[in-house]
């Protein structure tokens, strides 16, 4: 797993340099209180933390992007997919970078999760 964190996920001003550590390690135990119970283990599902200083750039799909090139299927179909324990789910995978397509991408690769159990 990888979590993106931006400053704001600490309420307070924008961090600088190592700030970002005492956010890195909220966002650990955080998800430690949320899914502990379920078998999450921070040192083994998170491969690293990612929290920018700023606020991130829009992504510009690439033709074939939503409905696949040269019979190829789309890539944001194949990034759906997942790939062993990881699922994916962002808005930008929807073509829009709006919160409900957020959260529906953010369930439906929870449920995507769920059924490999």
């Amino acid at each position: 797993m990888t979590v993106s964190i931006h400053p704001s996920v600490d309420g307070g001003p924008v961090p600088t340099g190592r700030e970002f550590s005492g956010g890195t390690l909220k966002v650990r135990r955080q998800l430690t209180d949320l899914f502990g119970d379920y078998g999450f283990d921070a040192e083994r599902d998170i491969a690293g933390i990612i929290a920018n200083r700023w606020g991130h750039a829009y992504f510009i799909p690439q033709p074939g992007y939503y409905y696949g090139r040269d019979g190829k299927p789309a890539p944001r179909e194949i990034i759906r997919e997942g790939y062993g324990r990881i699922a994916f789910g962002h808005s930008e995978l929807t073509g829009e970078q709006l919160w409900s397509n957020a959260v529906a991408e953010g369930e439906r690769a929870t449920r995507q999760l769920m059924k490999r159990r």
